[in-house]
């Protein structure tokens, strides 16, 4: 899990550097006019599409180029530096693996399905997926390439939701653990036991 993590703050760093951090943006790059390894990634990444439109952005000394790719009638974009590395490539549902379409599919929900960004660092693949809510807001998941990890932002109000029914659920597993501790010879004071009853009707009023 540790790996993953520092992959995980590895992609969002140079994310963040090309989004938050200030630099020189060139528009309207042609293809030839990049290095030769950005070129070769970029070619390899076209299968069948076509560059819209190239930027260079430079930031903290490294320079990166954002590409906009016409790919069977809609775009696409995607991130390459200087020495060629694919730093981000945006994906169909389709194009993912069947492991990480199931995670996907599964917390998909009422959600709109939104871009599908593949990075890749140290030889691992993650596959950032926008979730679309009813309210427009955008929640991130993001799936491991064999489907078996992945983590999902939730909203304050599911969080709030979550942590209440993990503290209902943890409540009345205490209750019952104390229950079953009683013996015969266990003599309990009549006004000790009222906070027992009460604690299990606030579980039913809450729904526990």
């Amino acid at each position: 899990m540790k790996r993953d993590v520092n992959f995980q703050l590895t992609v969002a760093v140079v994310l963040l550097t090309l989004t938050a951090a200030p630099g020189k943006e060139t528009p309207g790059l042609s293809l030839s006019a990049l290095p030769a390894r950005a070129q070769q990634t970029i070619k390899a990444q076209l299968a069948g599409g076509q560059v819209e439109e190239i930027e260079e952005t430079t930031a903290d000394g490294n320079t990166f180029y954002e590409v906009q790719v016409i790919k069977a009638g809609t775009t696409r974009s995607l991130t390459v530096d200087a020495q060629g590395k694919l730093i981000r490539a945006q994906v169909a549902l389709v194009e993912t693996p069947p492991a990480v379409q199931k995670v996907i599919n599964a917390n998909l929900g009422k959600n709109k399905l939104g871009d599908i960004d593949r990075t890749s660092e140290q030889g691992e693949t993650i596959y950032d997926v926008d979730l679309i809510g009813s309210d427009s807001e955008s929640r991130g998941l993001s799936v491991a390439e064999d489907g078996k990890w992945f983590s999902l932002e939730l909203s304050l109000a599911d969080a709030r939701r979550v942590a209440i029914d993990h503290t209902r659920q943890y409540a009345k597993r205490q209750l019952t653990w104390f229950r079953h501790q009683m013996t015969p010879d266990f003599v309990v004071d009549p006004l000790a036991a009222q906070p027992l009853g009460a604690g299990e009707q606030f579980l039913d009023k809450t729904g526990g």
